[in-house]
């Protein structure tokens, strides 16, 4: 299942966003730990090659920059990178 799933990344980006999507509603549902409930959120940057970087420490950046303006702006759920978003301040 990865390597399909390797391959389709690899071929279109936006199936990131279609993965990202499905991973941000299997944690949306709350949890129980030891009896107690537990919420847990997930925020998901994307960057992709060679549009948003050409090296790794590039993208890599980038899908930092994307992560934080998705927790800038509510928390759970993911965004690709735009140049709009390298004013974005990291923690």
């Amino acid at each position: 299942m990865c390597a399909s799933v390797h391959e389709q990344l690899e071929s279109d980006p936006n199936f990131a966003a279609l993965v990202a999507g499905k991973l941000v509603q299997c944690v949306r549902p709350l949890f129980r730990m030891a009896g107690m409930p537990l919420k847990i959120s997930i925020s998901i940057g994307i960057a992709t090659y060679p549009q948003d970087g050409k090296t790794v420490d590039e993208l890599i950046t980038h899908a930092d920059v994307a992560m934080y303006h998705v927790k800038v702006n509510g928390k759970n759920g993911h965004a690709f990178f735009a140049p709009s978003m390298r004013n974005t301040r990291l923690p």
